[in-house]
């Protein structure tokens, strides 16, 4: 077979056990010189985009990275999202489960062998052929493990049909890629939320005050993560939390010690009342 028709079939699993990368190409061998390979799903892809007249080029501005269609693919970095000091060998993006994992039509051999299926679920598509039985031993968790009810494991065939799926409608326009910010945008969301924490404990003195505020301002950096992760963006939801109520906590007990324990000055004799009949004389 030639080498063009051949991918490495490789997953990349987090230390929770989850798949939540996409590894789109990888050195072939040990060394830094080795060739890259590309991984199954990258490789399908590339073979039902070439008949759509798009092939792999280098982006215009930067040339280590590659753009299919008008979409730059930028590579994962270490720190990116949730993500600290991640591996990032080879070239990898963040796996998109749009549309969870019914991303595929599932038809079995037998429906296949006895032609009892629709010839319109495999005209114009890419096909892949694998198994799904438990027995196989190629059952992988998703971020999805966790909500469901039956079949907790995802078949590895189906996590490269979803990997296939990404790549083509990030090419064809379709979807965008996962995105996250900068390191140092992060660190200023989170040092921002500190300062909102901080300033929120000194100026609210109403108990009443205090406790509103403290919700409505909680509330703002759990929910623009998550309306943000919707929009396919992963920013950092609990790091800016707990520097909001560690910073909003901190400065309400620091205010309550020193109303508390602080020795009251005596009054100078300027601010002394004097009586008024004695005043009077």
């Amino acid at each position: 077979m030639p080498p063009e028709r051949v991918g490495f079939n490789d997953l990349i699993v987090d230390p929770d056990g989850v798949i939540r990368r996409n590894l789109l190409l990888a050195r072939t061998g040990a060394n830094e010189e080795a060739p890259m390979g590309y991984s199954l799903g990258f490789q399908v892809a590339l073979q039902y985009l070439a008949a759509e007249g798009m092939t792999l080029a280098a982006a215009p501005d930067d040339p280590s990275q590659f753009q299919l269609g008008g979409t730059v693919f930028e590579p994962l970095g270490s720190t990116f999202g949730g993500y600290q000091s991640v591996d990032g060998a080879g070239y990898q993006v963040m796996l998109s489960y749009e549309g969870g994992l019914t991303v595929a039509e599932r038809i079995t051999l037998t429906e296949i062998l006895t032609e009892q299926f629709d010839p319109a679920l495999i005209r114009d598509r890419a096909i892949l052929i694998g198994t799904t039985a438990p027995s196989a031993k190629d059952l992988f968790y998703t971020p999805h493990s966790r909500d469901a009810t039956v079949d907790h494991q995802t078949a590895g065939v189906l996590l490269h049909a979803q990997m296939v799926s990404q790549i083509l409608k990030v090419a064809l326009g379709e979807q965008a890629l996962p995105w996250s910010w900068p390191d140092y945008i992060e660190v200023l969301w989170i040092l921002g939320w500190a300062a909102a924490g901080s300033f929120a404990g000194g100026y609210l003195r109403q108990p009443w005050s205090l406790v509103l505020g403290a919700i409505g301002l909680i509330a703002i950096p759990i929910a623009v993560p998550i309306f943000t992760f919707a929009q396919g963006g992963w920013l950092p939801l609990w790091p800016a939390t707990a520097a909001l109520t560690t910073s909003l906590g901190a400065t309400v007990l620091h205010r309550s010690y020193r109303q508390r324990f602080s020795p009251t000055l005596p009054l100078l004799p300027s601010e002394m009342a004097i009586p008024e009949q004695l005043s009077s004389r």
